[in-house]
């Protein structure tokens, strides 16, 4: 009498998550899933996220903006200062103040400080936004510490 085989489940494949219908549920302790093909399969960092893959990181350009910001507020003191001893010879002449010389100082520096600033802040590059808030910053500080003597805030002043 001859014995009939028993029946083998047919072998389980490891290139197939565990499906509703297999009864497991989860996959066992060791056993991974491979990824599909063309993904590599990225183990978790303890580092915390890693840096755009541009070469740019975030710390880099706040430091930019910063810099110039500076380097922004610098320039514009400067040409204020050269701007402002132009308006003040030109108030002590001897025949009445020259309003012309006051009048085109005065607006020239409002926009390049203003103007010249926001403008740059619409370009949204690091090194415009830099030197854009600078030039703010510069036009803010010298209204500021001048009573708008040469900012275009307060021209009753030069007469």
């Amino acid at each position: 009498m001859s014995v009939p085989p028993t029946p083998q489940p047919p072998p389980r494949s490891t290139t197939s998550a565990p499906g509703p219908g297999d009864g497991s549920g989860e996959a066992l302790a060791g056993q991974t899933t491979p990824q599909p093909s063309g993904q590599a399969s990225v183990p978790p960092s303890a580092d915390g996220p890693k840096p755009p893959p541009n070469g740019k990181s975030r710390g880099k350009s706040v430091g930019l903006i910063i810099g110039l910001a500076f380097a922004g507020l610098v320039a514009y003191s400067i040409v204020n200062a050269i701007l402002g001893i132009v308006i003040f010879v030109s108030t002590l002449d001897e025949n009445g103040p020259n309003y012309p010389i006051i009048i085109s100082c005065t607006i020239f520096l409002a926009l390049f400080g203003l103007g010249a600033g926001a403008g740059l802040q619409l370009l949204r590059k690091p090194w415009a936004t830099g030197l854009g808030l600078g030039f703010l910053v510069g036009w803010a500080l010298w209204s500021i510490l001048s009573a708008g003597i040469c900012t275009g805030i307060s021209p009753d002043l030069y007469v």
